[in-house]
């Protein structure tokens, strides 16, 4: 959490974050935290813009409270934005992903940073996909939720490396890729510069970390 929140922001902030995805968040606490974290502008058509390190996201707001939707778009952005993307520093970011149907496990500089796992709009814990088969085409949405997400925590990426079970039609990686190319990420589909099959759940969190750090050129 931002250190320059306090108070009330630091609440909607929290409430931001909470799991599961809260039902009575108003937009006018949204638009506060915005207002220290970044820029807000109100553009002629009703739309609500917010800027933050070089990102926009922009929201055209309905009503007193915000939409679960929302909510989880504004997470998104938040989580994403958190860095400015100028590459400023002179480091190339490194960002090695474990995907597999429980969600996916970011790495970063030899330790794990994040861990993105699929929500539906009620904010329970789904799989990405159901192993048992996509009954009535429901969770088609949901693996675009969380593919999305995904998206948005990887945009400041420079290098990216994807590790999956590679379980034929259920390999998340694919998946992933495919909807990158599809749904205008090439330039993010153009930073993954490997992917690897792996026996996920028999690698402990040493052998990841390791794995990270011999990908970024880390010394072990």
């Amino acid at each position: 959490m931002p250190t320059t929140l306090s108070g009330a922001d630091k609440a909607t902030y929290q409430t931001i974050f909470r799991h599961p995805v809260s039902h009575n968040l108003e937009w006018r606490s949204v638009i506060s935290v915005f207002n220290h974290l970044g820029e807000v502008e109100e553009e002629p058509n009703g739309k609500m813009k917010f800027t933050r390190n070089g990102q926009t996201l922009t929201f055209h707001s309905r009503g007193k409270e915000v939409e679960v939707e929302e909510i989880m778009h504004i997470r998104h952005f938040l989580e994403s934005s958190e860095k400015p993307t100028d590459g400023s520093d002179g480091k190339t970011n490194d960002v090695m992903v474990v995907l597999d149907h429980s969600g996916a496990r970011i790495f970063q500089t030899g330790k794990e940073e994040a861990h993105i796992v699929p929500l539906d709009p009620s904010g329970h814990d789904q799989q990405v996909h159901n192993p048992k088969g996509d009954s009535g085409g429901k969770q088609g949405p949901l693996r675009k939720l969380f593919h999305e997400a995904l998206a948005a925590r990887l945009r400041t990426a420079d290098r990216i490396l994807l590790i999956g079970d590679g379980q034929g039609a259920s390999n998340e990686v694919d998946h992933f890729v495919t909807e990158l190319k599809e749904h205008h990420h090439k330039d993010l589909a153009a930073r993954i510069v490997g992917t690897e099959v792996a026996d996920i759940s028999h690698l402990t969190d040493g052998e990841l970390a390791s794995k990270c750090r011999e990908f970024s050129g880390l010394k072990q």
